[in-house]
């Protein structure tokens, strides 16, 4: 690695408490914690000369390399979008540029995939929640509008609709007196619109002792 001789010489290379960064002394002076890895790929011992474009590369890689392995801690927990990787790593002060740096790493070894992301979280709700609902809450996650759109065409059918509407009224009035209005306010809740409802009603008819019938 070639670094500019009219800069500062590396005098000493210490590694931290926690054993995964090292401290870099530049002519006897503390400049900056690096990943213990990023000083292992850039071949990095005392008496190399660094200049401070070269100083402030090793510390963006480094720092990409910290958020990158938190990121990946935050993935191994359950799949995410890439606004919430965003987020969680705008929360611990990472820079716009490395928060950049890694979503792209991310996305390219694909572990981040909103598509993906969407199609699985339909599958897991939608016997469960109605389009509206999942719509909302796939939004908010950070999965672009269009992107909802086309899975939740792909994934939800009239009679899937209809199945899981039919189940959420069942399921409601399991535990609940028979009342049209609050029927109503609870389905839309679940994001069923009025039409998926009063379908489900028809279905299994209005009168509490048909309702309750399996």
């Amino acid at each position: 690695m070639v670094y500019n001789k009219d800069m500062g010489k590396i005098t000493d290379i210490t590694k931290q408490r926690n054993g995964k960064r090292a401290n870099i002394f530049i002519d006897g002076v503390y400049r900056c914690g690096l990943e213990l890895i990023t000083v292992a790929a850039a071949h990095l011992k005392i008496g190399d000369e660094l200049d401070d474009d070269a100083l402030e590369t090793l510390q963006m890689r480094s720092e990409s390399e910290k958020a990158f392995d938190r990121a990946v801690g935050y993935l191994s927990v359950r799949r995410r979008t890439k606004r919430e990787i965003e987020r969680k790593l705008r929360e611990k002060g990472y820079l716009p540029a490395v928060i950049a740096n890694v979503t792209a790493k991310l996305t390219e070894y694909g572990y981040v995939d909103d598509r993906k992301f969407c199609e699985e979280y339909v599958d897991l709700y939608k016997n469960t929640y109605g389009a509206y609902r999942m719509t909302a809450e796939l939004k908010k996650l950070g999965v672009d509008g269009e992107t909802v759109r086309e899975v939740l065409e792909e994934k939800l059918d009239d009679d899937t609709r209809q199945d899981a509407a039919v189940e959420a009224v069942r399921k409601y009035l399991r535990t609940h007196d028979f009342d049209k209005v609050k029927l109503m306010r609870h389905m839309a809740g679940r994001g069923f619109g009025y039409g998926e409802v009063r379908d489900a009603l028809s279905a299994i008819g209005e009168d509490a002792d048909d309702v309750y019938e399996d």
